[in-house]
């Protein structure tokens, strides 16, 4: 897939929290946005939505904060589908976890705790679409995964 990263237009005011990319992404779900370098959640409900090139942040981001994002463009010849999904069974002693789908590859998955990146093959494992981590998530705290299928 194809990938490009950058900084939003729009001002970090604090009172601000509407921000536009430069392009409209393929699938919502394909974009990866953080703010202070942390993951934040896409959806309503959650941190942000999406619709065409505009992100509107369910609540502005304070003044200085550093909002960057990455976007995944599957290309059009692999028919690839970005997925966004939020795993369950967080229980402080389970270390294994499924995702909704296999991944089209291993190295397309991406697995955030409460919005930090784990690193792969040190962090957690994954075959075909069970991810195993290394140390189980506390009870109370978000595990994410981010990937194309």
């Amino acid at each position: 897939s194809l990938w490009s990263q950058g900084i939003f237009i729009g001002v970090v005011d604090g009172t601000n929290n509407s921000f536009s990319l430069p392009f409209a992404p393929s699938q919502p779900a394909a974009l990866e946005l953080f703010v202070d370098r942390i993951i934040n959640y896409q959806g309503i409900g959650d941190d942000y939505t999406i619709s065409g090139s505009t992100i509107t942040f369910s609540t502005p981001p304070s003044l200085g904060q550093d909002i960057r994002y990455v976007c995944h463009q599957p290309s059009a010849a692999l028919d690839a589908t970005c997925i966004q999904e939020r795993l369950s069974g967080v229980d402080s002693s389970n270390r294994v976890f499924t995702l909704s789908n296999v991944p089209y590859q291993h190295t397309s998955v991406r697995i955030y705790v409460n919005g930090f990146v784990m690193i792969q093959n040190y962090d957690y494992i994954i075959v075909d679409s069970t991810v195993t981590m290394t140390i189980a998530p506390i009870l109370g705290q978000e595990l994410y995964a981010v990937y194309s299928s």
